[in-house]
């Protein structure tokens, strides 16, 4: 008998490639690419869309992630927070 995954009654497929799954994705009509603006407008960024479609709440893409260094304390300020006890 083969692997697991090629015994009758395994539901297996093909794993396609970030550039096969998101050329299947637009072929399919899913624009699964958005080009968010910068807010200073000097740069946009191409991200991933994200996939789960509500017709009534959809998804909305406010900023591109930060330039390398552009926020170097605002994760570890957020970490801490959360990691702090909390007062009562």
């Amino acid at each position: 008998m083969g692997p697991p995954a090629e015994r009758p009654g395994v539901p297996a497929g093909k794993v396609n490639t970030i550039s096969e799954a998101l050329q299947l994705a637009g072929d399919l009509g899913l624009a699964p690419v958005v080009t968010i603006g910068h807010p200073a407008g000097e740069r946009t960024s191409r991200q991933v869309a994200n996939p789960i479609r509500l017709s009534g709440t959809p998804a909305g893409y406010r900023l591109p992630p930060p330039e390398l260094g552009e926020h170097p304390h605002a994760r570890f300020d957020s970490a801490a927070r959360a990691a702090a006890p909390t007062r009562k």
